[in-house]
């Protein structure tokens, strides 16, 4: 995808797609495609493009399909995302939410730093259209 603000929502759209195919429940859906945008808008915001001018977002199902895994890779390496400390935000606050929104709606989220590109990934419990009933 483009390295630019305007692939945030088709990104967004593309896990919202690629889920519902995979006959998620719409909370699991839901959820999975606000972490992709915080995680991109973060990328895009604070980061640099990897080689080719791009940003690079990925979901996969891991542990015998009991979690997602939404990834995030941007190429400043040296650039981490800060700690998510419970703080409150102001209402008419333009950031500060977005890794605040990461850390509740995910199990478990971090950062694995390669030597020219971070990657941001964050690990959401799956819930299925049939379990959800």
């Amino acid at each position: 995808m483009p390295y630019r603000v305007e692939s945030v929502p088709v990104l967004r759209r593309q896990v919202q797609v690629i889920l519902g195919g995979w006959e998620m429940a719409a909370v699991t859906v839901s959820d999975a495609a606000v972490v992709v945008s915080e995680l991109a808008a973060n990328a895009v915001r604070h980061a640099r493009p990897v080689r080719g001018g791009l940003i690079v977002a990925q979901v996969s199902c891991v542990r015998g399909d009991a979690m997602l895994r939404v990834l995030v890779v941007d190429g400043a390496p040296a650039v981490l995302p800060p700690s998510c400390p419970a703080r409150s935000v102001s209402a008419v606050a333009e950031c500060g939410r977005g890794l605040a929104l990461v850390t509740g709606l995910s199990l478990a989220w971090g950062v694995d730093v390669g030597e020219t590109t971070k990657s941001v990934w964050a690990l959401l419990p799956v819930v299925t259209r049939a379990e959800a009933g």
